[in-house]
């Protein structure tokens, strides 16, 4: 990621606030805690909603990627048990509904996979 500054120098701190990157020159340590100094000095909007799903992605984009793909690997594993589960209760059962929650399961593993494991974000 990019400083969201200066969009030349590499941006290895997030802000808590606002959630974006930054390089070392915009971002100042209060209480322990990263906050650039847009946020701290008030330049931003003083709304101090945080998206949760951004910073969902920020704290994910964190881990090494070699985690995130073991992570993916591992939800495709189970999604498989849960396909041959369901194959399972519509041959055994005639019990049908099961395909929804595989399904919504697999767009989950596919959407963590394109957001995450790729270096780019959509």
């Amino acid at each position: 990621m990019n400083c969201a500054i200066h969009p030349e120098r590499m941006g290895n701190n997030l802000c808590i606030k606002c959630g974006n990157w930054y390089c070392n020159d915009c971002i100042e340590h209060i209480n322990g805690q990263p906050v650039c100094k847009r946020c701290n000095y008030g330049q931003q909007s003083t709304n101090n909603y945080i998206n949760p799903i951004t910073a969902i992605q920020n704290l994910i984009i964190q881990l090494p990627r070699e985690l995130r793909i073991a992570v993916s690997i591992v939800y495709f594993i189970l999604f498989a048990i849960l396909l041959g589960w369901s194959f399972y209760l519509m041959l055994r059962y005639r019990i049908f509904f099961m395909y929804i929650p595989t399904i919504i399961y697999l767009l989950g593993g596919f959407v963590f996979y394109f957001l995450f494991v790729k270096d780019k974000i959509y």
